[in-house]
């Protein structure tokens, strides 16, 4: 079918009926259909009249639409199958299905076919395959009068002052964009390049608490503030229902905290075999409560998170409990907080020493009142902690600081630790609490099972084969929410071969 234009034409012989007739929804989805059978990624789009049709399609159309000359079947430029009322421009991508004559023979024979028969002030239907397009530029036969023209004048303007002042708004945005992207990688680059003593000296660049830093401010856009108020706290007891005499176990209500608080400050919270089990029965339940998602370990008072052993029950065989029998039960505590699916984080106010300051170690997080003291006194006591207490710390602060630590057995200050790498960060020790709880929620915001894998993965290679075992335990427990894991246990029940094909073998 050949598709020409011929001005003189088109002024004097309107359009056949066949293309002025309003094109119908089935007829839509019927050309639709049309269009995926001879070029799998048709797709078009319908405007009402010429008037609304986009400004660079008109652009590309007009240059082939001089009078007198036919279109150019070699310029695959375009693809507009229209009528007077009804346009339909075909994806330009398809240049493929612009010349199918088979499609437009198709399209024709549909229009033909339901369409009404001619109005009196429309021409016979032509029997050859040339047809008679408008011409774009001629004005339709619609009168205007003056008052509709002031008013279409009148909005024209309008829109472009909305135009201008939307552009004028986009820009001064995209510039604001710009100039904060620039201030955030001035910024990550002044900390990785200024000591963080000198950071506050040369202009407070970066500061020493990471978290003011600019570049932040993306993720308090997209998740918002974290929220600043108080929790509110409630007893909390373990499925024995017994009561907790050397422990205050919290949780917070509406949110998924528990706090677990060592209650012996006359003692400077020191603990004995009681202590160590109330702590072993509330991170129990904490673990096996599925509200819960993160746990503060702290002690009670602003004097001392924990001093380790209450030397006054040491005995020959470990610390003597109210039976008499000595234990060094605080390993399995150490041990279940490392293996705990959640995360744990040391609050520590006052003296974290000794046992108590390989308890800060083990957890997974520590936020320091600027008041803490830190440091080990076993040597000064007759004692030591081989296990968790050398390893964790030589790795945290590297061996040569372990060996000073042990061997010297002193003390050292909040901003000494956090140099070191023995906590994460220090806030004055009536904000300690509240940010405590502000990192808690910030975790909470994010996935628990990528936090618990996580966890297990990088207390893995310290922990040796139990720590494999507790990441491959949760790299199974994974699997067994997925939909290729219950395709076994599907296939199984019943009775059939799994079918694993329909799963991809990714790279």
């Amino acid at each position: 079918m050949d598709v020409s234009f011929h001005g003189s034409e088109c002024s004097s012989t309107p359009l056949p009926a066949v293309f002025s007739s309003e094109i119908s929804s089935r007829q839509f989805g019927k050309i639709q259909s049309m269009g995926h059978k001879y070029s799998p990624g048709f797709r078009f789009k319908k405007w009402s009249s010429w008037d609304t049709w986009p400004m660079e399609v008109k652009k590309s159309i007009l240059p082939y639409w001089a009078p007198g000359r036919p279109f150019e079947r070699s310029k695959q430029f375009f693809n507009p199958f229209f009528g007077s009322l009804s346009y339909f421009i075909l994806n330009f991508m398809n240049l493929n299905l612009i010349f199918n004559l088979n499609f437009l023979n198709e399209i024709k024979k549909l229009l033909l076919k339901s369409s009404p028969p001619n109005p009196k002030n429309s021409a016979p239907i032509p029997s050859t395959n040339r047809l008679i397009l408008p011409n774009p530029q001629v004005p339709t036969t619609t009168k205007i009068t003056k008052s509709k023209l002031r008013i279409f004048k009148r909005l024209q303007e309008e829109r472009s002052e909305e135009l201008q002042k939307f552009s004028n708004s986009s820009m001064a945005r995209i510039a604001e964009k710009e100039l904060e992207t620039v201030r955030r990688r001035v910024s990550s680059v002044a900390s990785h390049l200024l000591p963080a003593d000198s950071a506050s000296s040369r202009g407070g660049v970066v500061g020493s608490n990471r978290c003011s830093a600019p570049m932040n401010d993306s993720y308090h856009r997209i998740h918002g503030e974290v929220p600043s108020h108080e929790p509110v706290w409630s007893i909390a007891c373990d499925e024995s229902g017994k009561e907790y005499t050397d422990i205050v176990y919290e949780k917070a209500v509406g949110e998924a905290i528990a706090k677990v608080t060592i209650n012996r400050p006359e003692r400077r919270n020191a603990f004995r075999p009681r202590t160590i089990k109330e702590l072993i029965r509330a991170f129990n339940d904490a673990r096996d409560d599925s509200s819960v998602g993160v746990i503060i370990l702290t002690g009670q008072g602003t004097n001392a998170f924990c001093s380790g052993g209450d030397q006054a029950l040491r005995s020959k065989d470990g610390y003597a409990d109210y039976e008499n029998f000595g234990r060094l039960n605080v390993l399995d505590l150490q041990v279940q907080i490392r293996r705990l699916p959640k995360p744990v984080i040391a609050m520590v106010a006052g003296y974290a020493v000794g046992g108590g300051h390989v308890l800060q170690m083990v957890c997974d997080l520590t936020i320091a009142a600027d008041n803490a003291i830190f440091g080990q006194t076993g040597p000064k006591v007759g004692s030591f902690d081989a296990g968790y207490g050398c390893s964790i710390m030589s790795r945290l602060v590297g061996p040569k600081k372990a060996r000073e630590m042990w061997f010297l057995a002193r003390f050292y200050t909040a901003s000494e630790a956090e140099k070191m790498g023995l906590v994460n960060t220090v806030v004055p020790l009536e904000k300690l609490e509240h940010e405590t709880i502000k990192w808690c929620r910030e975790i909470l915001r994010n996935s628990p099972t990528a936090i618990r894998v996580l966890k297990s993965a990088l207390n893995a290679v310290d922990d040796g084969h139990a720590g494999l075992q507790e990441l491959g335990g949760n790299a199974t427990l994974v699997f067994y929410g997925t939909e290729e894991g219950n395709e076994g246990k599907t296939a199984y029940l019943e009775h059939r071969r799994p079918d694993f094909s329909k799963f991809p073998r990714r790279p």
